[in-house]
């Protein structure tokens, strides 16, 4: 009678440390998959640029890091600020890029833009600025 209540307690025991680790491994999984989606989303962009803000904010890239020679570069950007901001202008590495792509050219608060523009050279270092015709700014180097 004695070894039956020791096997009961044994037991017991086996599906507490089964159910601890099983909850320990998915946490992990978890918590792994949730850096690597953020990291293919540019939600921790801050990995790979340094930003300076106002009313306007460069929210991510594509790609995350300074493309090649001929390739395209989407910046998307926000409105941080409570009024509307319009006229943009992008600068590449201090450079005016002319033929810049906007997808709007005025934004209400908290609204998001984008803008492609061509990379034209390799580059070991990006510096991208946005700046409105009111003032706004913001600046991204990339890696």
């Amino acid at each position: 009678m004695g070894l039956k209540s020791i096997s009961y307690i044994i037991a017991v025991l086996l599906i507490i440390v089964i159910s601890v680790s099983a909850i320990t491994i998915l946490y992990y999984w978890q918590k792994l998959h949730q850096f690597q989606t953020q990291v293919k989303t540019g939600g921790v962009l801050a990995l790979y640029a340094k930003e300076v803000s106002s009313d306007l904010e460069i929210i991510s890239t594509f790609p995350e890091y300074c493309p090649r020679a001929n390739n395209n570069l989407t910046i998307y950007f926000r409105n941080s600020g409570t009024s509307i901001i319009g006229n943009f202008s992008v600068y590449f590495n201090g450079r005016l890029i002319e033929d810049a792509n906007f997808s709007r050219n005025v934004l209400e608060p908290n609204e998001v833009a984008s803008v492609t523009i061509t990379v034209d050279q390799n580059y070991t270092e990006c510096s991208i600025m946005i700046i409105s015709k009111d003032g706004a700014r913001d600046k991204i180097v990339l890696l």
